[in-house]
């Protein structure tokens, strides 16, 4: 995708996108982030990684970005196993894509459907990707039927 395709994205994807869900992680009572998912209407649960969507956290508290892209891998690890060579290689892409972060932040990652993905902090583009197993993985750390926060997964879902 050209840079400015890229800068065009969110806006895009917010025209053609409907709220499915939306959702608060918390870990030990604390507030992590608010999430909320956009699908497109045609949109089903169970192939979430061939359809347009667009998963935006807003964070509650700061966090560091390399923290952020260690814990998305270990949760993608968590739904398969990952050759190490291609864990090291979306490891580094998440650490560039994810900045740190303070409280009020907004990281979003809009998926085409057809495994391109890009992330965008505070509406600023951060960094993208083709690679639809990378893309199933990432966004699968929340739809997946396996994820580790089943109840986060409902929420998002809501009636899709």
């Amino acid at each position: 995708m050209s840079q400015s395709a890229n800068q065009n994205m969110p806006q895009k994807a917010n025209n053609e996108l409907v709220l499915a869900g939306s959702g608060i992680l918390r870990f030990l009572g604390m507030r992590i982030y608010d999430a909320k998912l956009r699908v497109s209407p045609s949109f089903k649960s169970n192939s979430y990684h061939e359809h347009a969507l667009e998963l935006t956290l807003e964070y509650a508290r700061n966090l560091e970005g390399r923290l952020i892209a260690e814990r998305s891998l270990v949760e993608m690890k968590q739904l398969v196993p990952l050759e190490a060579e291609k864990g090291k290689r979306w490891l580094a892409f998440m650490q560039t894509a994810f900045p740190n972060v303070r409280a009020g932040d907004r990281i979003t990652g809009y998926h085409d459907g057809k495994g391109h993905v890009a992330f965008s902090c505070n509406g600023q583009a951060n960094g993208e990707l083709d690679d639809p197993e990378f893309a199933h993985l990432f966004f699968g750390i929340w739809l997946d039927p396996k994820t580790s926060q089943p109840e986060m997964r409902r929420a998002l879902l809501g009636s899709f």
